[in-house]
């Protein structure tokens, strides 16, 4: 603890490695500033702090791991929820086709049958599918936004 005491902790501007020689001091860069870690003022130098030292420094490049690992899984759901989005938007698509050829036939040709084949798959399949779309474009912009802002 005494040696705790002897030590001093500074934000400072960045040093040239002369001045830190001369003045004794160890830096290091965290967070886009330089930390200055002063030796203490005795010649002898405290096992125990040198390992504090790299016990913290191991638990910052763990918590980075961890933090690239949670990254990758979000980005993997975002890249997967796209894709079904993606699909799905295409089948929508292809069911407006229909939906519009059964309108034209149904008036201009006087054939409704087009129409009616859509009409028993209306709860089935169309409703799902626009349902699937509009949940998946919601939740994927929201994953997005909360991707951005961290």
């Amino acid at each position: 603890m005494e040696n705790a005491k002897n030590m001093r902790l500074q934000k400072v501007p960045a040093m040239t490695e002369d001045e830190e020689e001369s003045v004794g001091l160890q830096s290091s860069i965290e967070n886009n500033n330089e930390v200055i870690v002063g030796e203490s003022l005795s010649t002898s130098s405290s096992p125990s702090l040198e390992e504090l030292l790299k016990d913290a420094q191991s638990m910052r490049l763990q918590k980075g791991e961890d933090e690239e690992e949670s990254e990758g899984l979000q980005s993997s759901i975002i890249n997967v929820l796209s894709t079904i989005v993606t699909v799905d938007f295409f089948v929508v698509v292809g069911l407006l086709l229909w939906f519009l050829t059964g309108i034209f036939c149904a008036y201009v040709l006087k054939d409704d049958t087009i129409y009616l084949a859509l009409a028993g798959i209306f709860e089935p399949v169309v409703q799902p599918a626009l349902g699937i779309l509009m949940i998946g474009s919601a939740a994927s912009a929201v994953l997005k936004n909360k991707d951005n802002n961290e």
